[in-house]
């Protein structure tokens, strides 16, 4: 529904992004049989090595997409997760004001340190 129906732009950005191709550069195809399936690809990497691969090629240029890529990001995605859940774990209880009071000063201090 564009301009001619509603009366409003559709968009106010478009991104394009590149073909994704696989580890030798070649353009996917069913001919040459180095199709990669996406459930395939989740189930054995992970959604998150999946997402953080694709978001990290650069727009409007192709991304190859390797074996060796995801297994990286994989690595990488779970220790990101690992210290998420970690810093979770070890948060103070939301009822100890003086834990909280003690993280917040010392966050403030760290953004004035940097500051000056």
């Amino acid at each position: 529904m564009g301009i001619e129906f509603t009366g409003t732009v559709p968009f106010s950005y478009v991104y394009l992004h590149g073909l994704i191709r696989d580890s030798q550069g070649r353009k996917m195809s069913k001919t040459l049989g180095n199709v990669v399936d996406p459930l395939d690809t989740i189930k054995e990497f992970g959604t998150d090595a999946l997402r953080f691969t694709l978001a990290l090629g650069t727009a409007g240029q192709d991304l190859n997409l390797s074996t060796e890529r995801l297994t990286s990001n994989k690595g990488f995605t779970n220790k990101l997760w690992n210290a998420g859940k970690f810093i979770l774990q070890n948060l103070p209880n939301e009822n100890d004001t003086s834990a909280w009071e003690q993280i917040l000063s010392y966050k403030v201090e760290t953004i004035l340190a940097s500051k000056s």
